[in-house]
């Protein structure tokens, strides 16, 4: 679990107090994406964006300049 304020509302402690030893909570530093699967798949995502060669007829623009 991040630190993020969603995470530590009360419908989160609700959820959890319903649920005592069912769920098991681990505390993120505040910012740890090494840790985040999903800003793994994102920084490959962009890795592999980096890389390819797409080339776009007509410029980002559509102008042709």
């Amino acid at each position: 679990m991040d630190c993020a304020s969603i995470h530590r509302g009360e419908a989160v402690k609700t959820f959890l107090k319903e649920r005592p030893g069912r769920v098991h909570l681990e505390r993120l530093p505040a910012y740890s994406p090494e840790l985040n699967p999903t800003e793994l798949v994102w920084n490959q995502l962009k890795k592999s964006l980096k890389e390819s060669s797409v080339c776009f007829a007509g410029g980002l623009n559509g102008s042709g300049t």
